[in-house]
């Protein structure tokens, strides 16, 4: 599996039971999850929860199977986006044990559990696009390397790399930075046999998995490209690299830590956290930076080339990340998310390195960094929920869900039809003149604030009129 000379000694150490580590890791994300969930206050919440119900993507599409088995609950709308992140972290633990080593792998999952609160927020937040670019790129470095490092040629994990790419690009616009860093990662590590038949694979499996998306746009004009009422290009250009540089406290990597754990700039203790965070997760990669620098200047032979490893991967897609966001006008906090796992590698990796770098003091680093990586979790975390009355808050907002979601919900699940249905039983339940905040979205038809194909394709659903109606018969 395309180990540089570093990925080996990072890979040393004592090794533990891959499926029991694995497993535990799981457990406890899993359980840190749902404390997360019944312990928090409903006033820090990401999204107001009723929007999940009407946004689509993949995890929507588990959501109403989800309501079939456990009914239109709280609990029902969080399993989703938790089985999505999931299995985004045993997809990166598998690749990270294969490429870096079981060590490596079990620092990134603890990482992974005791994450920023905006990553952690997401993770049960069925909202759709970040749910989708965490697990799509998770698979997609999985079989990239399983790709390449297959030495019989089969056509398999190619073909499925390309499909997985492909879907991925067609639900989450997000995702095509992964799919970009892909292929550069490939011409880099093929240097000049970049045409091979596995390549050949890879094409048709992308074609494939976004040929829905190519034929619904043909025949509506590529609405698809139309992002927030612009074209997709027009967000982005010279000028927010001007303006950036005009004012440094907008430049993207500066904004991307100065946000890691809270977008509130007002709020002291929480720039305190933001700085800590950042230096939990910089240091091991700054110091391992330095050490390498003087290891070339020390070096007889001169500066080796640089290898297409996992790390090098990393690097790659968070280089592609800072440049997509400095060019664009997409910099709200929550586009920073699908950046965190491989930023979390990157410290896990960095953090081996570190250890191996200074044998007689290794166990003091790792007790230092755990301690500080699972206080922080903590603490953070701990701002955030109500301990008073566990479960008060959710209950609160369980009911007021069960209130809104009209019998039948899960036929009428995607935007205009889903929020219809939505507001449809939110009138039955509170009166429509408090239905305000539902009309946002789905009523105006109009305007192509959506991208309707995802519902056409998805899911067989009601006539709009039957969404759409009201307990009385006449629409909402």
């Amino acid at each position: 599996m395309m180990l540089g000379s570093g990925d080996t000694q990072a890979a040393r150490g004592r090794v533990t039971s891959p499926n029991l580590s694995l497993g535990g890791f799981l457990l406890l994300f899993v359980v840190s999850r749902l404390l997360y969930v019944v312990l928090i206050d409903p006033g820090h919440m990401v999204y107001d929860r009723a929007q999940e119900l009407y946004r689509g993507g993949i995890v929507q599409e588990l959501v109403p199977d989800f309501f079939l088995l456990f009914g239109p609950t709280l609990f029902a709308l969080i399993l989703a986006p938790l089985l999505a992140f999931t299995l985004a972290l045993v997809f990166w633990y598998w690749t990270i044990q294969r490429a870096a080593g079981e060590r490596v792998a079990g620092y990134f999952a603890l990482l992974f559990c005791f994450s920023p609160p905006p990553f952690t927020a997401h993770s049960i937040t069925a909202m759709g696009y970040h749910s989708e670019s965490i697990f799509f790129s998770a698979l997609t470095v999985l079989l990239l390397f399983r790709t390449l490092s297959d030495e019989k040629g089969s056509p398999a994990f190619p073909a499925l790399l390309g499909l997985t790419a492909g879907v991925g690009l067609w639900f989450d616009y997000t995702y095509g930075l992964t799919l970009l860093a892909t292929l550069g990662f490939w011409l880099w590590h093929d240097k000049g046999r970049f045409w091979r038949p596995r390549m050949l694979w890879l094409t048709l499996g992308i074609l494939v998995g976004f040929s829905p998306w190519i034929v619904i746009n043909v025949q509506t004009h590529f609405g698809g490209l139309v992002v927030y009422d612009k074209n997709m290009w027009e967000h982005f250009g010279l000028k927010h690299l001007w303006d950036s540089l005009a004012h440094p406290r907008k430049l993207a990597l500066y904004e991307f830590f100065a946000d890691i754990a809270s977008d509130d700039p007002r709020d002291l203790p929480r720039r305190v956290v933001n700085l800590l965070y950042s230096l939990l997760y910089l240091g091991p990669i700054v110091t391992v930076g330095v050490l390498h620098l003087k290891t070339v200047r020390s070096a007889s032979g001169g500066a080796r080339p640089l290898q297409p490893t996992l790390g090098g991967f990393a690097i790659l897609y968070l280089v592609m990340f800072a440049l997509a966001v400095q060019f664009s006008d997409f910099r709200s906090a929550h586009y920073h998310v699908p950046a965190y796992p491989f930023l979390f590698f990157l410290t896990a990796y960095s953090l081996a390195r570190c250890q191996d770098a200074f044998p007689n003091v290794q166990k003091t680093i790792l007790i230092i960094f755990l301690a500080s990586a699972v206080v922080l979790g903590l603490g953070t975390h701990a701002v955030l929920l109500s301990l008073d009355q566990p479960g008060k808050g959710q209950a609160e907002e369980l009911a007021r869900i069960e209130r809104s979601v009209p019998a039948g919900f899960e036929q009428h699940f995607y935007y205009r039809p889903g929020g219809r249905a939505v507001r449809a039983g939110a009138g039955a339940s509170r009166g429509v003149a408090n239905c305000a905040a539902w009309r946002e979205v789905g009523d105006d038809d109009t305007q192509p604030s959506v991208p309707l194909e995802i519902a056409a394709l998805l899911r067989l659903y009601e006539p709009l009129q039957a969404a759409g109606s009201s307990p009385d018969g006449r629409g909402v």
